[in-house]
Protein backbone atom coordinates (compact mmCIF):
# COMPACT_ATOMS: atom_id res chain seq x y z
CA UNK A 1 0.00 0.00 0.00
CA UNK A 2 1.27 3.42 -0.91
CA UNK A 3 2.03 5.45 2.18
CA UNK A 4 0.61 8.97 2.40
CA UNK A 5 3.04 11.88 2.33
CA UNK A 6 3.63 13.72 5.60
CA UNK A 7 1.89 16.97 4.50
CA UNK A 8 -1.26 15.16 3.41
CA UNK A 9 -1.23 13.04 6.57
CA UNK A 10 -1.10 16.00 8.98
CA UNK A 11 -3.91 17.77 7.09
CA UNK A 12 -6.01 14.61 7.30
CA UNK A 13 -5.38 14.30 11.00
CA UNK A 14 -6.37 17.90 11.75
CA UNK A 15 -9.57 17.61 9.73
CA UNK A 16 -10.53 14.30 11.40
CA UNK A 17 -9.91 15.70 14.89
CA UNK A 18 -12.05 18.75 14.24
CA UNK A 19 -14.79 16.66 12.63
CA UNK A 20 -14.92 14.35 15.67
CA UNK A 21 -15.21 17.37 17.95
CA UNK A 22 -18.00 18.77 15.78
CA UNK A 23 -19.85 15.45 16.04
CA UNK A 24 -19.72 15.63 19.84
CA UNK A 25 -21.04 19.19 19.88
CA UNK A 26 -23.70 18.32 17.32
CA UNK A 27 -25.03 15.57 19.60
CA UNK A 28 -24.92 17.87 22.62
CA UNK A 29 -26.67 20.85 21.12
CA UNK A 30 -29.11 18.92 18.95
CA UNK A 31 -30.27 17.14 22.11
CA UNK A 32 -31.31 20.53 23.47
CA UNK A 33 -33.64 21.00 20.53
CA UNK A 34 -35.80 24.05 20.27
CA UNK A 35 -38.84 25.23 22.14
CA UNK A 36 -41.61 27.76 21.71
CA UNK A 37 -41.58 30.14 24.66
CA UNK A 38 -45.00 31.06 26.02
CA UNK A 39 -46.33 34.46 25.17
CA UNK A 40 -46.07 36.86 28.13
CA UNK A 41 -49.41 37.96 29.49
CA UNK A 42 -50.28 41.52 30.45
CA UNK A 43 -52.49 42.09 33.49
CA UNK A 44 -55.07 44.88 33.38
CA UNK A 45 -56.42 46.30 36.63
CA UNK A 46 -59.85 47.93 36.49
CA UNK A 47 -60.69 50.66 39.00
CA UNK A 48 -64.41 50.25 39.70
CA UNK A 49 -64.92 53.77 40.98
CA UNK A 50 -64.24 55.27 37.54
CA UNK A 51 -64.52 52.28 35.22
CA UNK A 52 -61.19 53.26 33.62
CA UNK A 53 -58.76 50.38 32.97
CA UNK A 54 -55.31 51.02 34.40
CA UNK A 55 -52.42 48.98 32.95
CA UNK A 56 -50.13 47.18 35.33
CA UNK A 57 -46.82 49.01 34.99
CA UNK A 58 -44.84 46.67 37.22
CA UNK A 59 -41.84 45.09 35.44
CA UNK A 60 -42.31 41.32 35.09
CA UNK A 61 -39.78 39.19 36.91
CA UNK A 62 -37.52 37.76 34.13
CA UNK A 63 -36.75 34.74 36.32
CA UNK A 64 -40.41 33.86 36.90
CA UNK A 65 -41.85 30.70 35.42
CA UNK A 66 -43.80 32.71 32.85
CA UNK A 67 -40.81 34.75 31.67
CA UNK A 68 -37.71 32.58 32.02
CA UNK A 69 -38.24 30.61 28.79
CA UNK A 70 -38.35 33.89 26.85
CA UNK A 71 -35.05 34.96 28.40
CA UNK A 72 -33.43 31.57 27.73
CA UNK A 73 -34.53 31.74 24.09
CA UNK A 74 -32.55 34.97 23.65
CA UNK A 75 -29.40 33.34 25.00
CA UNK A 76 -29.86 30.09 23.09
CA UNK A 77 -30.40 31.91 19.78
CA UNK A 78 -26.76 33.05 19.89
CA UNK A 79 -25.62 29.53 20.78
CA UNK A 80 -27.40 28.10 17.74
CA UNK A 81 -26.01 30.81 15.46
CA UNK A 82 -22.51 30.07 16.75
CA UNK A 83 -22.91 26.31 16.20
CA UNK A 84 -24.21 26.79 12.65
CA UNK A 85 -21.23 28.98 11.77
CA UNK A 86 -18.77 26.57 13.42
CA UNK A 87 -20.11 23.69 11.34
CA UNK A 88 -19.57 25.67 8.14
CA UNK A 89 -16.07 26.57 9.30
CA UNK A 90 -15.24 22.91 9.92
CA UNK A 91 -16.01 22.07 6.30
CA UNK A 92 -13.78 24.90 5.06
CA UNK A 93 -11.02 24.70 7.66
CA UNK A 94 -8.12 24.67 5.20
CA UNK A 95 -9.52 27.16 2.71
CA UNK A 96 -9.18 30.92 2.32
CA UNK A 97 -12.76 31.40 3.56
CA UNK A 98 -11.79 30.15 7.03
CA UNK A 99 -10.53 33.48 8.38
CA UNK A 100 -13.80 35.42 7.76
CA UNK A 101 -15.73 32.61 9.44
CA UNK A 102 -13.49 32.75 12.50
CA UNK A 103 -14.12 36.49 12.60
CA UNK A 104 -17.86 35.77 12.40
CA UNK A 105 -17.55 33.43 15.41
CA UNK A 106 -15.76 36.22 17.29
CA UNK A 107 -18.61 38.61 16.44
CA UNK A 108 -21.21 36.18 17.81
CA UNK A 109 -19.08 35.67 20.92
CA UNK A 110 -18.97 39.43 21.52
CA UNK A 111 -22.76 39.60 21.16
CA UNK A 112 -23.06 36.86 23.79
CA UNK A 113 -20.67 38.69 26.12
CA UNK A 114 -22.60 41.95 25.72
CA UNK A 115 -26.03 40.40 26.15
CA UNK A 116 -27.64 41.43 29.44
CA UNK A 117 -29.27 38.51 31.24
CA UNK A 118 -31.14 38.24 34.54
CA UNK A 119 -29.31 36.79 37.57
CA UNK A 120 -30.89 33.36 37.10
CA UNK A 121 -29.20 33.02 33.69
CA UNK A 122 -25.72 34.20 34.64
CA UNK A 123 -24.37 30.64 34.84
CA UNK A 124 -25.91 29.73 31.48
CA UNK A 125 -24.28 32.76 29.88
CA UNK A 126 -20.92 32.01 31.53
CA UNK A 127 -20.93 28.43 30.16
CA UNK A 128 -21.99 29.71 26.75
CA UNK A 129 -19.15 32.23 26.51
CA UNK A 130 -16.61 29.72 27.88
CA UNK A 131 -17.62 27.24 25.19
CA UNK A 132 -17.38 29.88 22.46
CA UNK A 133 -13.94 30.97 23.67
CA UNK A 134 -12.61 27.42 23.62
CA UNK A 135 -14.03 26.66 20.16
CA UNK A 136 -12.55 29.84 18.73
CA UNK A 137 -9.21 28.93 20.30
CA UNK A 138 -9.33 25.51 18.60
CA UNK A 139 -9.93 26.97 15.15
CA UNK A 140 -7.58 29.91 15.61
CA UNK A 141 -4.72 27.78 16.92
CA UNK A 142 -5.07 25.19 14.14
CA UNK A 143 -5.08 27.86 11.44
CA UNK A 144 -2.16 29.76 12.98
CA UNK A 145 -0.11 26.56 13.30
CA UNK A 146 -0.66 25.64 9.67
CA UNK A 147 0.07 29.19 8.56
CA UNK A 148 3.48 29.09 10.28
CA UNK A 149 4.53 25.46 9.83
CA UNK A 150 2.45 24.41 6.84
CA UNK A 151 0.47 21.18 6.56
CA UNK A 152 3.65 19.20 7.28
CA UNK A 153 4.08 20.62 10.78
CA UNK A 154 4.75 18.46 13.83
CA UNK A 155 1.58 16.48 14.55
CA UNK A 156 2.42 15.87 18.21
CA UNK A 157 3.08 19.55 18.81
CA UNK A 158 -0.24 20.48 17.18
CA UNK A 159 -2.15 17.91 19.23
CA UNK A 160 -0.58 19.20 22.44
CA UNK A 161 -1.57 22.74 21.51
CA UNK A 162 -5.19 21.85 20.69
CA UNK A 163 -5.96 19.34 23.44
CA UNK A 164 -6.55 21.85 26.30
CA UNK A 165 -8.95 23.82 24.10
CA UNK A 166 -10.79 20.63 23.09
CA UNK A 167 -11.23 19.63 26.73
CA UNK A 168 -12.40 23.10 27.75
CA UNK A 169 -14.89 23.25 24.88
CA UNK A 170 -16.38 19.84 25.70
CA UNK A 171 -16.64 20.64 29.42
CA UNK A 172 -18.31 24.02 28.80
CA UNK A 173 -20.75 22.44 26.31
CA UNK A 174 -21.80 19.84 28.87
CA UNK A 175 -22.20 22.48 31.59
CA UNK A 176 -24.30 24.62 29.26
CA UNK A 177 -26.50 21.65 28.37
CA UNK A 178 -27.12 20.72 32.01
CA UNK A 179 -27.90 24.31 33.02
CA UNK A 180 -30.23 24.76 30.05
CA UNK A 181 -32.14 21.60 30.89
CA UNK A 182 -32.31 22.43 34.59
CA UNK A 183 -33.69 25.92 33.98
CA UNK A 184 -36.44 24.59 31.70
CA UNK A 185 -37.21 21.56 33.86
CA UNK A 186 -36.12 19.15 31.13
CA UNK A 187 -34.36 15.80 31.64
CA UNK A 188 -30.62 16.05 31.22
CA UNK A 189 -29.47 13.96 28.24
CA UNK A 190 -26.69 11.45 28.78
CA UNK A 191 -23.34 12.93 27.66
CA UNK A 192 -22.10 11.32 24.42
CA UNK A 193 -19.02 9.13 24.57
CA UNK A 194 -15.91 10.73 23.13
CA UNK A 195 -13.78 8.46 20.99
CA UNK A 196 -10.21 9.34 20.13
CA UNK A 197 -9.63 9.08 16.38
CA UNK A 198 -6.20 8.64 14.86
CA UNK A 199 -5.03 8.60 11.28
CA UNK A 200 -4.11 5.30 9.68
CA UNK A 201 -0.44 4.53 9.41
Amino acid sequence: MKQESAPKKIVWIVVVIVLVLMLVFSVVFNSLGSFNPPEPTNTVVVVKSTGTPVPDTATPDPCSKAEISVQIARVHALTREFEDTAQVLTSTLLRDSSVPLVQDLQRIRRSAEDQIVPPCLENLKAYQVAHMNARIDVFGTALAFMNVYGPGGDQKALNELLDPYYQNAILAAMQYEREYATLLGLPTPTPPAVTTTTAPE
